[in-house]
């Protein structure tokens, strides 16, 4: 793992005793700070990172709609206090399902499948990079699935994992419960059916 320490300072925060009525704005520096350290540590991605914008959207944990990332100041403030580097790798995690085309996706596919598809995609790209900066407690629940489902899988992307699931008969059911050690944002906002099958 790389360890990298040319990230910005980082800003005070105490979860317990931030005020109310400034946890929106606090909420807002701990992201711009995740931002940051993301373009510091992966320059390759600034046109990618750069185009990012935040957007308070009070109870939705995380969203992204394909250019804004909508947030809930209280959930930010928690994560960053509980673990510190969750929050940038949150920020790649939803900047690289905008750079793989995920929210835009076939009409034909089972959502939840294909949730589930482009999380552990993009999860496992996160990971293979070896940064210690983007590491965290759920990389540990990943392995197994992730050793077990990429067996024999040439190149590990959201479509390959999606017709594997398919191929071994994944239940809705069965999805929904492996997504919660991938699971960052929400994707309802994303413009399902916006691609055709291929013939």
């Amino acid at each position: 793992m790389s360890d990298v320490s040319n990230n910005p300072p980082l800003p005070e925060v105490s979860a317990a005793t931030a005020p109310q009525d400034a946890s929106v704005r606090l909420a807002a520096q701990l992201l711009d700070y995740a931002k940051e350290s993301l373009l510091v540590n992966l320059r390759f991605l600034e046109p990618a990172l750069s185009q990012v914008a935040f957007e308070e959207m009070p109870g939705t944990l995380f969203a992204i709609d394909g250019a804004t990332v909508y947030f809930d100041a209280a959930h930010v403030v928690r994560a960053f206090a509980e673990e510190s580097s969750r929050l940038a790798r949150d920020i790649l995690h939803m900047t690289l399902h905008c750079l793989f085309r995920h929210p835009f996706s076939n009409a034909a596919f089972r959502p939840a499948l294909w949730d589930l598809a482009c999380d552990m995609a993009v999860e496992s790209c996160i990971t293979d990079l070896g940064f210690s900066d983007l590491s965290c407690l759920r990389e540990s629940q990943q392995a197994t699935p992730c050793a077990r489902l990429f067996d024999d899988l040439p190149y590990v992307t959201a479509e390959s994992l999606y017709y594997r699931f398919v191929d071994d008969a994944m239940t809705d059911e069965e999805a929904i419960d492996l997504r919660r050690a991938f699971f960052v944002d929400d994707h309802a906002l994303w413009l399902r059916g916006t691609q055709t099958a291929p013939a």
